[in-house]
């Protein structure tokens, strides 16, 4: 709740809620006769006060021509200002600061509109003080004030106070672009204004001592003088008082005692006071829950240019929340919202020109939408302009442009996007360059806790993403992340199972993706090999050496021609691996609803490694994996339900299942449906349709298709195949 400030609120112009004099002189000497002088000296002193009491009266009128001449003829009023402030009247010099500042009756120039504040602040004058704290608030270009200062100081010594200059040009040189806030500068002159009782620097004094970063900090202080500023009338003393409330409120009775403060802020039509009241309507906060009165109060503050009002008032009419529906106007104060620099309102009209909402979708909208926001630090904007790209959405797919948006969105703060970023790094779709940005972001993420960035640094240390493939630490990631993310987990039990927990092994995890634990993708096994080199082959022994083949925990089965043996044989020649808690980890993950895990445990149930037997349990685990789209685990479960293992034999089910792994791509799947349909397995027999699928077999280089196809074709049957 205490993320929007009222400095915004302290304008230049004298406020209303300012109360009594303005702390300075007007440029002629105040006197008065000392007691005891004798009678004539009495009479030249009573001569002096009345020749100064004219002056002053003419002072004064020609102060009045002046601020009437501000409104119907700013250049007259300006040059009558410059007459005086030449003069040395303070007032006129801070006339002519304001003028020079606001584009009033002269071209605006923020350096001589500094020049003449500096010199009416010098002589006391209280608005010409405050009015340099908002501006060194708001950032002055990097060493304009020192010049300044420097130059009026140098004016003093010579007794000389030059004229102001008319610029001869609306187009000279831009000034530079201003620094950050000068919260020193903006605690001296606001501090100055406030002791001599400017109320409303007062507030911004509290202000100032509220939002400035150590030493200058001091909340003790800045509350006093917000309950001056307030005890004085001050609209922004009290919106002062209700912020500093809100940061700390906990309790209904606080949150109750913000809005008081909040509602005469708002009362003097304060834009951020009208928000925030708003926003505690909006939320049930200290005030009674009132959607209605809540859109009353974001509209008020949006008519005064608040720009997180503005949005959400235009949120509020696209739904119909709270007021008539209304969906032009909403979109018109997005819009605005959006243009003065909201990034929310933008990413929002985003959204809606991407979604469409009551018109067609307009990805280009869309996206010149989501840059602006991205230009104002929307990380997500950002993403999504990534994803675009990379999904090819209102353009073409483009690598390149995904990459460059993933990895700004990184920069700016978004896990998921570092993580995507991993991802085409990882595809090779962009290049390894943004690798050392990847890790970086990873690592900040890890660092502060996020176990979703542990377990991608793992995975990216496991890669090579920013330099070698570093196992040891990664698994140290994987662990740390495992209790909070599934796929960190499995992967922590891969590496266990493999023995690369101490970096000694080749890295046995698959190309997954770096993303969030989502479900990775499984290739199909197309084991060529297999069929080739071990044939007859039954469909349970294709199984068996499938697992044999895999290093220990992988989801992609390779050739059993490429088998490295069990992990219970060669366990305890690695001291690097340890199979019982692989098995143990995969588990885990695999209850957690990680498909690939499943899949992985049900090889290791199989084949009994780190743990016994469990044939009924991996076909459980394998079913389950099926059912999650993996087309490796369906042609297992049909394997499994062929016959050959520790489970009863059902061959409906086994063809079901090898038709679901078969139309999925996966070619032993094609084979085993192929013999089944030609062989009347499972069902009746189907010649033509086992044709189809020992053809589908074949032109992913499956020998003995070809074989078998060209029995069936020749009308030998398949007396003489081997069993499925």
């Amino acid at each position: 709740m205490s993320g929007t400030g009222h400095g915004a609120e302290q304008g230049v112009a004298h406020s209303a809620c300012h109360e009594g004099g303005h702390g300075g002189k007007p440029g002629v000497e105040h006197g008065s006769a000392p007691a005891g002088v004798s009678g004539a000296a009495s009479g030249a002193d009573r001569r002096t006060l009345r020749r100064r009491a004219r002056l002053q009266s003419r002072l004064q009128t020609r102060l009045q021509t002046i601020a009437e001449l501000r409104e119907r003829d700013p250049c007259a009023a300006f040059a009558a200002s410059a007459d005086l402030a030449a003069q040395g009247v303070a007032q006129a010099m801070f006339l002519v600061g304001q003028a020079y500042l606001s584009g009033q009756g002269v071209p605006p120039d923020l350096a001589e509109g500094l020049r003449w504040c500096l010199r009416a602040a010098a002589d006391g004058w209280a608005d010409a003080r405050f009015t340099l704290a908002v501006l060194c608030l708001r950032g002055l270009p990097q060493g304009l004030l020192p010049r300044l200062e420097a130059e009026i100081a140098q004016d003093q010594t010579q007794d000389h106070i030059q004229g102001p200059i008319q610029a001869q040009s609306v187009f000279e040189t831009a000034p530079p672009a201003p620094a950050a806030p000068d919260h020193a500068a903006a605690a001296h002159w606001a501090g100055q204004a406030a002791r001599a009782g400017h109320v409303q620097a007062q507030a911004l004094y509290g202000y100032v001592l509220a939002t400035a970063p150590a030493p200058l900090r001091d909340p003790a202080q800045a509350l006093a003088w917000y309950g001056r500023a307030a005890q004085a009338g001050c609209a922004q003393g009290h919106l002062g008082l209700a912020l500093a409330a809100l940061d700390t409120a906990t309790t209904a009775q606080a949150f109750a005692q913000a809005a008081e403060h909040l509602r005469v802020a708002a009362n003097a039509g304060l834009g951020t006071a009208l928000y925030m009241l708003g926003l505690l309507h909006d939320r049930g906060l200290g005030v009674a829950h009132d959607g209605t009165l809540a859109v009353a109060c974001y509209a008020q503050a949006a008519a005064k240019n608040m720009r997180p009002a503005q949005a959400r008032y235009g949120m509020a009419l696209l739904a119909g929340r709270g007021v008539a529906r209304n969906v032009t106007a909403g979109e018109s104060w997005l819009r605005r919202a959006a243009l003065a620099g909201d990034a929310e309102a933008a990413a929002m009209l985003g959204d809606l020109r991407g979604r469409g909402l009551d018109m067609a979708p307009n990805p280009a909208e869309a996206a010149a939408w989501y840059r602006l926001a991205s230009e104002h630090g929307h990380a997500t904007a950002s993403r999504t302009l990534g994803l675009m790209a990379l999904k090819g959405i209102g353009t073409p797919r483009d690598e390149t442009a995904a990459a460059h948006w993933l990895a700004r969105a990184a920069e700016q703060g978004s896990t998921q996007a570092a993580a995507e970023l991993g991802n085409l790094v990882q595809a090779g779709e962009a290049p390894k360059v943004h690798g050392p940005r990847i890790m970086q972001a990873y690592s900040h993420a890890a660092g502060a806790d996020d176990m979703l960035g542990a377990f991608n640094l793992g995975l990216g240390l496991a890669r090579g993403m920013a330099g070698p493939d570093n196992t040891a630490q990664a698994a140290q990631w994987f662990r740390r992340a495992a209790p909070n993310v599934v796929n960190a987990r499995y992967a922590y039990g891969r590496l266990l199972l493999d023995g690369a927990t101490d970096g000694a092994r080749h890295n046995p995890l698959p190309d997954t993706t770096a993303g969030p634990p989502t479900t990775p993708g499984v290739v199909p096994d197309k084991g060529q090999e297999a069929v080739q080199e071990a044939s007859p082959e039954t469909a349970r022994e294709t199984v068996q050496k499938t697992v044999r083949a895999t290093p220990q925990g992988a989801a992609q089965p390779t050739a059993p021609g490429t088998a490295r043996g069990t992990a219970a044989t060669s366990a305890a020649q690695d001291p690097g691996r340890d199979v019982v808690r692989g098995r143990q980890w995969v588990a885990s993950a695999a209850r957690a609803g990680m498909a690939r895990a499943m899949l992985d445990y049900a090889h290791l149930l199989v084949e009994g490694t780190g743990g016994p037997r469990d044939h009924a349990q991996a076909l459980h685990w394998y079913e389950k994996a099926a059912q999650n789209g993996l087309v490796a685990a369906m042609f297992s479960a049909g394997a499994m339900h062929g016959g050959g293992h520790d489970v009863p034999q059902d061959r409906a089910r086994a063809r079901q299942w090898f038709r679901r792994a078969a139309q999925g791509g996966h070619a032993l799947a094609q084979l085993m449906l192929a013999r089944y349909l030609a062989q009347g397995l499972g069902g009746k027999p189907d010649p033509d349709a086992a044709r189809h699928w020992y053809r589908a077999a074949q032109a992913q280089n499956i020998a003995l298709a070809a074989q078998e196809l060209d029995r069936l074709v020749r009308g030998g049957g398949m007396d003489d195949g081997p069993e499925p």
